[in-house]
C-alpha cells in the first residue's frame, strides 16, 4: 500500500491552514465555528500525540475501490467508493498530497482510510480524514 494522502504532509506544505484552524477554535465571538479542542489545538505537538497514541478516537475504512465518479455541486472534482472488508461502502473525495499520485485512484485496487474525529464547537463530533493509502500496481 502507498501513503498518497496524509494530513501531516497537508499541513507541512500549507501552515496557514492549522494556523487559521487554531484562529478559529480560539474565537469566542464565533461560538459555533471551529474545533473545541478537547485533545489539544488542531495541529500542535500535543494534538498530535494525541492522535498517534490513540487518544483521538479513530476509524478505518478498508476495502475495494468500487466505483470512481464525479462529486461537488458542479461535478468539479473526483471521488471514489469502497466496497468495504465488513460489507458495507464508503465514499469520500480523491485527494493525494502529489497530484501524481491521484493516478492510484483505480477501480479494483484496495485502498484504507484513516479518520479520526472532532469535537466542534457546537458540541457535534465530526470526522475528519488523516490517511489515505491504495494499493500500488
Amino acid at each position: 500500500m502507498k501513503k498518497i494522502f496524509s494530513l501531516e504532509i497537508k499541513h507541512e506544505d500549507d501552515p496557514s491552514r492549522v494556523e487559521k484552524t487554531q484562529k478559529l477554535s480560539l474565537d469566542d465571538s464565533k461560538p459555533f465555528l471551529g474545533l473545541k479542542g478537547v485533545y489539544g489545538l488542531y495541529g500542535s505537538p500535543e494534538w498530535w500525540e494525541n492522535i498517534y497514541s490513540g487518544k483521538v478516537p479513530s476509524k478505518t475504512y478498508e476495502g475495494i475501490i468500487d466505483d470512481i465518479h464525479f462529486t461537488g455541486m458542479h461535478n468539479e472534482a473526483e471521488g471514489f467508493t469502497l466496497k468495504l472488508d465488513n460489507g458495507g461502502t464508503y465514499s469520500y473525495t480523491c485527494v493525494a498530497n502529489r497530484r501524481r499520485n491521484m493516478k492510484h485512484y483505480r477501480v479494483g485496487r484496495r485502498a484504507k482510510v484513516t479518520t479520526f474525529i472532532e469535537v466542534l464547537k457546537k458540541g457535534t463530533d465530526h470526522e475528519f480524514v488523516w490517511q489515505i493509502e491504495v494499493e500500488n500496481a
